[in-house]
């Protein structure tokens, strides 16, 4: 499932509000906020669609910790 603290710290980052992010990646606003409160899942194409508008990795997005060498 994705971050819901992640999404919500990139869209601060770019300050926007969930209407905004809506209307530039062509989600519903629920959705965002239902992602962003960890209450649903998210499809594999919406997570890249959101990993690519933020420029950040899908790997963020879920909060998995990659182990250093």
């Amino acid at each position: 499932m994705i971050s819901g603290c992640n999404l919500r710290a990139e869209r601060a980052r770019m300050n926007l509000s969930i209407n905004e992010l809506s209307e530039l990646i062509g989600f519903s606003s629920a959705s965002i906020f239902n992602w962003e409160k960890d209450i649903s899942g998210i499809s594999a194409g919406n997570l890249l669609v959101l990993a690519n508008f933020f420029n950040v990795s899908v790997d963020y997005l879920l909060n998995i910790k990659k182990e250093e060498s």
